[in-house]
């Protein structure tokens, strides 16, 4: 599988990761309770597809690991039409591994990467693309258990064929793919 890269900006994106990524794991933004877990629903603020998942999460004292499973559908005429029949198009997999780095009462934020892996069985049949994301996510909390979360994703890596920002017409938008969701976070 042939992986393209993002050149420019990588550099300076991996520095950045690297540097909140020490900070995280040495400093004071450790979570208040050594031990917490998360499950809730995200959706992909995508233009012309819906993408709707489940995330779960956990994470011990500063160090995080979250895990969704998405499943995504076409929303335009045109996206449809390249599809075989359907508006689904497939799922995404989110494996993100990465640290606290920011941390008070009722707000938290992660830096993570990690590995997102979209299986898109109705473009082309058993076709998978790979990216390795930089992942900034931030979480609110609402109500008791209950948080907000907002996520922003850039691909430092990925495989040829994959282009976010990408309508189904061709024309190119931002690379960066937001989520919100909403979930439970518990200690």
């Amino acid at each position: 599988m042939h992986i393209h890269t993002h050149t420019r900006g990588v550099g300076r994106a991996a520095g950045c990761l690297a540097a909140a990524l020490a900070l995280g794991l040495a400093g004071p933004a450790a979570a208040s309770d050594p031990f917490q877990i998360r499950v809730g629903g995200q959706s992909f603020l995508v233009e012309d597809k819906a993408i709707v998942g489940l995330t779960f999460g956990l994470g011990v004292s500063a160090f995080q690991l979250d895990v969704a499973w998405n499943l995504g559908w076409a929303t335009s005429d045109e996206g449809k039409d390249t599809l075989r029949g359907d508006s689904f198009f497939g799922s995404v997999i989110d494996l993100h591994a990465g640290v606290q780095v920011f941390s008070v009462p009722g707000l938290s934020i992660r830096l993570q990467t990690g590995c997102d892996i979209w299986w898109l069985s109705s473009i082309h049949e058993e076709e998978t693309k790979l990216a390795m994301p930089a992942v900034l996510t931030g979480e609110v909390g609402l109500i008791g258990a209950l948080v907000a979360r907002v996520q922003a994703r850039y691909y430092l890596l990925r495989s040829a064929g994959l282009m976010p920002g990408r309508s189904y017409s061709g024309e190119q938008g931002q690379p960066i793919i937001l989520t919100l969701g909403l979930g439970g976070s518990w200690p």
